[in-house]
């Protein structure tokens, strides 16, 4: 079984990157319970990829990283999309995207593992800040769309 992560650089919310990882693999796993090989797909960045890499080696799973190296990043700056595309094209049974601020590069993996036909779960974090503050709590919020 495959599991493609994509997320923002900035989710460093751990319980529900960890709820899903395990989800999915109790989803997509074999109902007998048999021991078979899960194999994390991710893009080695900071936050969601990071933090389900150091889950899925707690649980014994292989981790498949795919960096984008320094130069790759000073020679185009679409380096972080041809990661995307190629985490996509190696193939995934489920893409759980984390996705904060509607993060282009994470966007764009979610994007591409749909158009693939990779059945995709999606968490937004949401954000509600408060308008302003009465004596009596907070009486109006406005909710922001992530």
């Amino acid at each position: 079984m495959r599991i493609l992560v994509t997320g923002s650089r900035d989710w460093l919310w751990k319980q529900p990157i960890e709820t899903a990882l395990w989800r999915a693999y109790e989803e997509l796993g074999d109902p007998w319970g048999y021991d078979y090989e899960t194999t994390l797909v991710q893009g080695a960045a900071r936050g969601p990829d990071l933090i389900s890499a150091g889950f899925a080696a707690k649980w014994g799973w292989t981790v498949q990283p795919y960096p984008v190296t320094r130069a790759q990043w000073r020679a185009s700056r679409g380096a972080g999309y041809a990661r995307n595309a190629e985490m996509v094209k190696d193939g995934a049974d489920i893409c759980l995207a984390f996705i904060k601020h509607n993060s282009n590069g994470a966007s764009h993996c979610l994007k591409l593992a749909k158009k693939a036909g990779i059945p995709c779960r999606v968490y937004r974090l949401p954000l509600i800040i408060p308008k302003r503050r009465v004596s009596s709590g907070l009486r109006h919020q406005r909710r922001i769309k992530v």
